[in-house]
């Protein structure tokens, strides 16, 4: 990862991840609880990040207002960003870039942003979510590629 605010929040983010796991070990009560909390603060980051990138992506064609646009429809239009919803958004931009990003990224990083979201979304609906604390943070290391693979695209 090249981009200063992933970096910055990804490292934010690891921390948080390290400490849940230490609390966690501890107690499977509580490591249940912060598997429901990251899920939700993990998908939040991601969501954030991926934004950050389409508009950063925008703001090259150097016309202001365009780049505000982009901006404004992302952050009332983006969320759940499964890996589905992250392609969709990527072909209005360019079919090439789709492609590109599909041979960049594996299925487990797809398959682990989307268990990030399905598992935020049964917190948020009242559900429990099905992920330990260990998936969740196997997910969320997974899951990373997609950022990466998403910076390199768009670059």
């Amino acid at each position: 990862m090249n981009t200063p605010y992933l970096i910055q929040r990804l490292q934010s983010l690891d921390a948080v991840v390290a400490r849940a796991n230490t609390f966690g070990a501890a107690d499977p009560e509580l490591a249940s609880y912060l598997s429901a909390y990251l899920t939700v603060v993990i998908s939040g980051v991601y969501e954030d990040c991926i934004e950050y990138l389409f508009g950063e992506r925008s703001a090259k064609a150097g016309d202001p207002e365009l780049a505000q646009y982009v901006k404004t429809t992302l952050d009332e239009r983006f969320r759940n960003p499964k890996y589905g919803r992250v392609v969709e958004t990527l072909s209005k931009f360019s079919g090439s870039y789709v492609k590109n990003l599909q041979g960049k990224v594996q299925e487990q990083a797809r398959l682990s942003l989307d268990s990030i979201v399905d598992n935020k979304n049964l917190v948020a609906h009242g559900g429990v979510p099905s992920a330990t604390l260990a998936d969740v943070s196997q997910y969320y290391s997974n899951a990373k590629a997609v950022l990466d693979a998403l910076e390199q695209v768009l670059a």
